[in-house]
């Protein structure tokens, strides 16, 4: 028997095809399930029901966003990999000025391939310094993509932009799997949480500390701008001033805050927070 859930999932992907003539009826109901659930949580809306009475009424911005969750590529490691060539020599720069403790977050971290990214850039400085350390916070609302970073095991495919020598060293081969290797990750360095952000009750997530680099990547663009504006100010409440803010390629900051930041570098979406409160 069809559940009244599965029927507007149904109604939903009607519109979709009506729309965009993208035929999304042969996925995975689970997945569009989940993706359509955290689209409506990020809105606030309680239920599927709230959520397709808003799409009726927002076709016309709401769709695109609402594909664009659906077709949102599985995540990978060094997932565009300029971003971390920058972060590596933001890091760098940071120790040559005496820092010997980074702290980074990571928003909507999905199943860790960007926290162990990071983790394994880090490592490497702390291997040549033994007064460097570091900690890692990756964040998704997702409880299902949390209990699969904590497994930290990966397809061949999630791991094609790792460097060889890399794979060798943090990664173990079961079978066709890849899995992370533990037992190189000092306790309490990484913290997986499931949490919405944007509600704040976490006080591993905000105010426990500030972060030097906050990751968001991909994330402000399925939210309106009230929750965009909202989700800027919650990361200036939790940057340290003259920290880094990571947004994806294809992201803005709304002009009415661009004034808290400064883009460090072209091509990709890095500012420098410059320490005021929105």
């Amino acid at each position: 028997m069809i559940s009244d859930e599965q029927k507007i999932v149904e109604k939903i992907l009607k519109i979709i095809q009506n729309e965009k003539n993208i035929d999304f009826t042969k996925y995975k109901f689970n997945t569009i399930f989940r993706r359509i659930n955290h689209r409506l949580i990020m809105l606030g809306f309680k239920n599927i029901l709230m959520y397709y009475n808003y799409l009726i009424k927002n076709v016309d911005k709401e769709i695109d966003v609402l594909v664009n969750l659906f077709l949102i590529n599985t995540s990978e490691f060094f997932r565009d990999p300029l971003y971390f060539y920058i972060f590596d020599n933001l890091v760098n720069t940071l120790l040559k000025k005496g820092e010997n403790y980074i702290k980074v977050l990571s928003i909507g971290c999905s199943t860790g391939e960007e926290v162990y990214t990071i983790f394994m850039i880090l490592n490497e400085y702390r291997e040549k310094n033994k007064n460097f350390e570091f900690k890692i916070v990756g964040v998704d609302l997702d409880e299902d993509a949390i209990i699969q970073a904590n497994k930290a095991t990966y397809s061949k495919s999630s791991i094609k932009n790792v460097p060889h020598s890399f794979v060798e060293k943090y990664f173990i081969k079961k079978n066709d799997s890849y899995i992370f290797n533990k037992e190189l990750i000092p306790k309490d360095c990484i913290t997986f949480i499931d949490e919405n952000i944007l509600e704040g009750k976490t006080r591993k997530i905000v105010g426990a500390f500030k972060y030097d680099f906050v990751f968001c990547r991909n994330l402000l663009i399925y939210l309106d701008k009230e929750l965009q504006n909202e989700l800027i100010k919650k990361i200036t409440e939790i940057l340290a001033t003259n920290g880094y803010f990571i947004q994806g390629k294809s992201e803005y900051i709304n002009k009415k805050y661009s004034k808290y930041f400064k883009e460090i570098s072209s091509g990709v979406r890095i500012y420098k927070y410059l320490g005021e409160r929105c």
